[in-house]
């Protein structure tokens, strides 16, 4: 028969003691505080192996480890305790499973994801019926290239990206640790900074039967007569009258290009 242990009267085990069946309690258990050595809630046969209690946290001691802790407000992890995942199902036990997807911190205020040697990749889901069929943001490295990209599977539809900014702010390409092309928060491409930069459009001349890869000029319905605002210092604006098939540049007023060079 399970043996019963009424409350308010308190019962104590002094020493070692042994129960076999089920044992039923009628109040609250309480063990000693115990240490990461010795933990206060054990296993006869693993008794470097359980709970212990220190300064307001319940603590898991492990092999004399303690690598996670429990406040009444936050779970905290040992710094070189990564929070991971195995191909193994709960019902199968996931201590059953090799680790195979691991967050880990780098150092303060830096989370990171990564496994070695091995390319990482996350995912953020617009739907998810299966994993066939869903459409995701995914954010990770493909054939030593790190992508960012909207994509979908199966019945999944296609869906549209934005990149940019919610306030007056800028948006930033950078290469070798330099910013080189900027939009600017009023909608402007241009080099970043006193930057020269080139803008090259292919890499070999056009055929004479070309349809594709030519350099568009803005048109106006005749001769342009608006003043140009915002010029980057060195820059000439440029627009076709197609009513006249003029070329015209701003320089001081807008010229014809015939006579801007006459």
């Amino acid at each position: 028969m399970p043996l019963s242990i009424p409350t308010p009267e308190p019962a104590r085990f002094v020493g070692n003691k042994t129960i076999t069946g089920s044992l039923t309690i009628g109040g609250q258990i309480l063990a000693a505080t115990g240490s990461q050595s010795a933990p206060g809630l054990t296993f006869s046969a693993a008794s470097d192996r359980g709970w212990w209690q220190s300064s307001g946290y319940v603590v898991l001691a492990i092999a004399n480890v303690s690598p996670l802790a429990i406040s009444n407000s936050k779970v905290v992890l040992g710094s070189d305790v990564p929070l991971t995942w195995t191909s193994a199902s709960a019902s199968t036990g996931a201590h059953n499973g090799t680790p195979d997807v691991f967050l880990c911190r780098d150092a303060a205020g830096i989370l990171a994801q990564r496994n070695g040697a091995t390319a990482q990749a996350f995912n953020v889901y617009n739907t998810y019926t299966d994993s066939a069929n869903n459409e995701f943001g995914a954010v990770g490295w493909i054939s030593n290239e790190f992508w960012l990209q909207a994509t979908k599977l199966g019945s999944g539809s296609a869906r549209a990206m934005k990149i940019g900014t919610t306030e007056a702010a800028s948006i930033n390409f950078v290469t070798s640790n330099t910013s080189r092309w900027q939009i600017a928060a009023a909608g402007h491409l241009q080099a970043s900074g006193s930057q020269n930069l080139n803008i090259w459009n292919g890499t070999s001349a056009l055929a004479t039967t070309a349809t594709a890869g030519f350099l568009g000029v803005n048109s106006c319905a005749g001769p342009p007569t608006g003043v140009p605002a915002s010029i980057p210092t060195g820059q000439i604006p440029m627009v076709y009258d197609s009513v006249n098939d003029k070329l015209y540049i701003y320089r001081s007023g807008w010229k014809t290009l015939a006579a801007a060079f006459a």
